[in-house]
């Protein structure tokens, strides 16, 4: 029986070494699985919130304008112009005439080639701000001025000016002016 003993003791003592050595495996199993990452994922978030924009021209009653009745020599300042923009951009504006040349805004007569009358249009770059309308120089951008931090609900004047007819050779003149908004 003692020598039973002896052997009980050892068994013992090897159950425990081995019941210590499951733990620390056990333990440094559930560190690997709580403690490290073992994988990882990445997702991509993507999103676009569009910008808001708003651009009429009008007369001075409210009404759409398509097309302008030009008298020579007489100013035509019955156009105004409404601009609304939500976004973070800056915003720049690029007025073009169809038969432009160089920074001037041009007519061009429709039954003689090569004949065309220079004019002035005025515009608001300002919106509801202190400055006066700018002369619009052809294919040039600028940019529309924030009025109380914003581009929301600008409006302002444009006017458009025509020499006196007697440098003019009869007939008549078109143009086509186009108004190119740019966020940047």
């Amino acid at each position: 029986m003692k020598n039973r003993g002896k052997h009980d003791k050892a068994l013992l003592q090897g159950s425990f070494t081995l019941l210590i050595l499951l733990t620390s495996l056990l333990c440094s199993s559930f560190g690997a699985l709580f403690g490290a990452t073992l994988d990882s994922g990445t997702i991509f978030l993507n999103t676009e919130v569009p910008a808001s924009t708003t651009f009429e021209i009008t007369d001075t009653y409210g009404a759409p304008v398509s097309s302008i009745p030009v008298t020579w020599g007489v100013p035509y300042t019955n156009l105004k112009f409404a601009f609304s923009y939500s976004g973070t951009n800056t915003v720049s504006l690029k007025i073009t005439s169809a038969n432009g040349s160089g920074t001037s805004l041009r007519m061009k007569h429709q039954q003689q080639n090569n004949t065309y009358v220079a004019y002035t249009l005025k515009f608001d770059y300002d919106g509801q701000g202190s400055q006066q309308p700018a002369v619009v120089q052809h294919n040039v951008v600028k940019n529309l001025v924030k009025y109380q931090n914003s581009y929301d609900n600008l409006s302002g004047s444009m006017s458009i000016e025509t020499p006196g007819e007697t440098l003019i050779i009869s007939g008549s003149y078109k143009d086509t002016i186009t108004f190119y908004i740019t966020g940047t």
